[in-house]
């Protein structure tokens, strides 16, 4: 990827690979604030008070040893929930 793209113009790889970076932090603000927005909905919780939880809560998982369990837990309940609903 990033060296292919330098080989056609020097420079070219970093210039997209940063773009690319930046596109991803842009989707994950929109993510936290999308959920602020949501517990704002459900709960009338602020906006920011509801996107600071919501990325406590992020940071919390990814940084738990056991993360990817509580991730598989929480989906699943989630989803039988919308089901339910």
């Amino acid at each position: 990827g990033q060296e292919s793209a330098n080989e056609v113009v020097k420079g070219l790889g970093t210039f997209i690979s940063i773009r690319i970076a930046i596109g991803g932090l842009a989707l994950n603000i929109g993510n936290i604030a999308g959920a602020g927005l949501g517990l704002n909905a459900i709960f009338g919780i602020d906006v920011k008070w509801g996107a600071a939880i919501t990325a406590v809560l992020a940071i919390g998982v990814f940084v738990s040893k056991s993360g990817q369990k509580v991730m598989d837990v929480v989906t699943m309940v989630l989803g039988v929930i919308m089901i339910l609903i």
